[in-house]
């Protein structure tokens, strides 16, 4: 929930309450976009695009005219909640272990991947399962999005590898892929169940490790 405040408090006019149209029944209700865009996500998680605005707006103690106001239409109001905040690239490599311990080092940020793809991915589910979801249309909307900012954090630490002679250049792109399919797929299967829905960090470590030294190969030092 951290992670969803601190990216709207960033792209959402937070300070800007919406309000309740005079002669409205009731008293006069004040919900930031984070607080109307909180309660949307809760629905949208929970029943997709099907969502009612009216079921929303009534949680929200608004009226349904009022998401209207600040979000034209049910589409709007879904891609605004349901996108997912990029990841923080700093809090990816930040207190990594020494230089010279490449496995430890991939082994902490594929912890910090799974945790950021757990956190989104009933969001992530939602939204590119919505019947108007276009990939190239996102990326071009948000080019900071959870995707191009995780890639960009990848490639920044594998371009180090790289000045240190432990990775090839020709290897850039293929491991960013690699790791970030990888993590990304696992947090999936988390949410069919597989591992009783967590898989072991040790897992992870050893799927790190499977993955630098490759299928079949004896372990090497670095």
């Amino acid at each position: 929930m951290r992670l969803w405040l601190t990216y709207l408090q960033k792209s959402v006019r937070i300070n800007k309450a919406v309000k309740e149209p005079e002669g409205s029944v009731g008293r006069t209700k004040r919900l930031t976009d984070e607080e109307l865009l909180a309660k949307a996500r809760d629905h949208f998680i929970q029943k997709g695009s099907r969502a009612s605005t009216r079921e929303i707006a009534k949680e929200a103690g608004i009226s349904e005219s009022v998401i209207y106001q600040r979000f034209p239409t049910k589409d709007r109001l879904f891609f605004a909640a349901m996108t997912p905040p990029p990841m923080d690239v700093e809090s990816l490599l930040k207190s990594l272990p020494p230089d010279g311990d490449t496995l430890l080092q991939l082994e902490a940020i594929a912890i910090r991947m799974m945790d950021y793809f757990r956190e989104i991915m009933p969001v992530l589910l939602q939204l590119v399962t919505h019947p108007r979801f276009d990939m190239q249309v996102f990326s071009e909307g948000h080019p900071d999005s959870a995707f191009e900012n995780m890639h960009d954090g990848i490639m920044y630490y594998l371009r180090k590898l790289v000045s240190r002679d432990v990775l090839r250049e020709d290897q850039l792109a293929p491991t960013a892929t690699i790791l970030f399919a990888t993590f990304h797929n696992l947090a999936f299967l988390e949410r069919l169940g597989l591992h009783g829905g967590s898989f072991p960090e040790e897992e992870i470590r050893t799927i790190v490790r499977t993955l630098w030294y490759g299928i079949g190969q004896d372990e090497r030092q670095d």
